[in-house]
Parts: structure tokens; C-alpha cells; sequence
């Protein structure tokens, strides 16, 4: 039922306000989906971030862990490929050494 304007001006005034069902039924089906339901669905919301932050916590000090374990594992290995590295030049070092000592005795009894 859609009142006029100057009843609506006369209802302000007079402070008198006559709601009907239909009034009811509509403010209450306007509330339940404008307020009610997003707070609920606020609700639900929190709730379900506040237990995966839980989660979270854990599988981050897993991963963090988990990390560590490699940077560890890398860090030896590192060591391990410096170490392969100065035997590969020492060998290489010591061959060409004994290669110009050999050269240089050739060189002497040829000439």
C-alpha cells in the first residue's frame, strides 16, 4: 500500500505512523538480507581464516624447516665442489709442471 505524499508529510508531522503487515514482512526480509546475512557470512568468515591461520603456522615452521635443511645441504655441497675444484687444479697445476719439467730436461740433452 503506497501512501501519498502528503499523508507521508502528515504521518512526519503528527508523528503518527500506521505500518501494515506487508510494512513488517518487508522490513523484516530487507534486515534479514542486509544485515543478518552478511554479518553471518562475515562471521563464518573470520572463523574459518582464524583456523587456516593455525594450519598456516604449522606447515610455515615446516616449510621454514624444510628450508633450512636445504640451505644446510647446499652449504656442504658448495664445500664439497670448492673442494673438487682445488684438486682438479692442483693435479692440472702439477701435470703442466712436471710436463715443462719434462720439456726442459728433453730440451737439455737434445741440445
Amino acid at each position: 500500500m503506497a501512501l501519498s505524499l502528503p499523508t507521508m508529510m502528515l504521518q512526519a508531522v503528527t508523528g503518527v505512523w500506521t505500518i501494515g503487515l506487508g510494512e513488517v514482512i518487508v522490513l523484516a526480509v530487507s534486515l534479514a538480507l542486509f544485515v543478518a546475512l552478511p554479518l553471518a557470512l562475515v562471521v563464518l568468515l573470520l572463523r574459518s581464516t582464524r583456523g587456516r591461520n593455525a594450519a598456516h603456522a604449522s606447515s610455515s615452521e615446516e616449510e621454514a624447516q624444510l628450508l633450512q635443511d636445504i640451505y644446510q645441504g647446499l652449504s656442504r655441497m658448495d664445500a664439497r665442489v670448492e673442494s673438487l675444484e682445488t684438486i682438479l687444479l692442483d693435479r692440472d697445476t702439477s701435470a703442466d709442471e712436471s710436463s715443462d719439467t719434462r720439456n726442459q730436461r728433453r730440451s737439455g740433452i737434445e741440445g
